[in-house]
């Protein structure tokens, strides 16, 4: 509870404090990897390098969060293993990026949310607008993260890292039900009894690098991405952060409605 409330604030807080607007170069997303991801009508499995990228920087520059009683998933600690190992010859760097993540602290979400409005592979660059970012903070906060990154992926040789741990994205994309998705799809509209507005094409994205039970929501194009971590799903359809794309702006009415000075207090908060 406690995790999502943070989510929320961070949603509304994103509204006011909005970044500098950066100068990117617009284009739609391209799929380069037709053997890293499975579709099936509107949805989409993907092992994505981008969550990839950004969740093993993090994991390199201390991230070390696990859900109390969980052992970090096997793929995490091997690949926590081979960037200490890369690292040691390139100490200056680590102790860079280590810097630069100690001073953009951030939750691992605004990151994965930012991940996502890069291209699909290094070198890593924006292609989606500030105005499509969850999180328009990051906008200014991370503005010259994609040019870290691909530093970090270039100078560690992340490539042959995602090579080793691949196998084991491609099998857990391949586990998921696409008939049980097109029917939790459905289930949710005839629940609510609501006429579905949005027509997103479901992105699914096993996220092996992160703490247990986490998961984000993000919307970019007209792409409706669900990024999960180890027992954040049952290779199926994430209802829970479907849902935000209905409920979120219905929370940002009623803050806005009882508590007008709220976003002032948020936007102060995380400005400091």
């Amino acid at each position: 509870m406690r995790s999502r409330f943070i989510n929320i604030l961070m949603v509304l807080a994103s509204i006011v404090v909005g970044g500098c607007r950066s100068n990117v170069s617009v284009e739609p997303l391209k799929f380069s990897h037709e053997d890293e991801f499975v579709r099936h009508g509107d949805f989409i499995v993907l092992a994505d390098r981008r969550i990839f990228a950004v969740m093993a920087f993090m994991n390199a520059c201390g991230y070390d969060n696990e859900y109390p009683g969980q052992e970090m998933h096997p793929v995490r600690l091997r690949v926590r293993k081979a960037i200490e190992e890369r690292a040691v010859n390139h100490a200056d760097a680590l102790e860079r990026w280590k810097k630069y993540y100690q001073n953009n602290t951030l939750p691992s979400f605004c990151y994965q949310d930012f991940a996502l409005s890069l291209n699909d592979d290094y070198p890593f660059r924006r292609i989606r607008p500030d105005s499509e970012l969850g999180y328009p903070v990051t906008g200014e906060r991370l503005a010259d993260f994609p040019d870290i990154l691909s530093e970090f992926w270039e100078t560690l040789e992340m490539e042959q890292v995602w090579e080793q741990v691949k196998p084991d994205y491609l099998a857990d994309i391949n586990k998921y039900d696409f008939e049980r998705m097109a029917k939790k799809l459905s289930f949710i509209w005839q629940y609510l009894k609501l006429q579905r507005k949005d027509n997103f094409t479901f992105i699914s994205v096993p996220n092996l690098l992160d703490t247990h039970f986490h998961a984000i929501g993000a919307k970019y194009e007209n792409y409706w991405y669900m990024v999960e971590s180890p027992g954040a799903h049952s290779y199926d359809f994430n209802v829970h952060e479907y849902l935000h794309s209905i409920v979120n702006s219905l929370v940002e009415d009623l803050f806005y409605d009882f508590a007008p000075d709220f976003h002032d207090r948020i936007s102060r908060t995380f400005s400091t």
